[in-house]
C-alpha cells in the first residue's frame, strides 16, 4: 500500500460547480484554479494545477454554511487525499465575492 504524504496548498479560484459527492456528506466543488501557494513547508501537489479545473471535496455543511455557489470566489487551503481526491481544510476557506462583484 501506497502512503500518501501530507501535503497543503493554498489555492484561489473561481467555482464553476457544485455537486454532490459519492459520499452523502460531502459535495464536489470544481474550482478553475487562478491562483497556487505553498503551505509552510509542505509539499504542493498542485502546483501544475493553475488555469486547471479541479475537484475539492468539502462538507455539505460547510459548503452551505460559506455559500460556496457556481460563480463565487474561493481562497482556501487544499490536500490531496490520493491520486484523484482533493479535500479543503474546513478552518482555511474564505468566500471573496462572486464573479460579477469582482469583474
Amino acid at each position: 500500500m501506497v502512503r500518501m504524504v501530507t501535503n497543503w496548498a493554498e489555492l484561489s479560484g473561481l467555482v464553476v460547480g457544485v455537486r454532490p459527492s459519492e459520499t452523502s456528506d460531502l459535495v464536489d466543488v470544481e474550482i478553475e484554479v487562478e491562483s497556487l501557494g505553498t503551505v509552510d513547508a509542505f509539499p504542493n501537489l498542485f502546483r501544475e494545477s493553475a488555469g486547471d479545473v479541479v475537484t475539492i471535496k468539502m462538507p455539505a455543511a460547510l459548503a452551505t454554511e460559506r455559500g460556496i455557489s457556481e460563480g463565487v470566489r474561493v481562497e482556501c487551503q487544499v490536500r490531496r487525499g490520493g491520486p484523484k481526491d482533493a479535500f479543503v481544510h474546513p478552518d482555511r476557506i474564505t468566500v471573496r465575492g462572486t464573479d460579477e462583484s469582482t469583474g
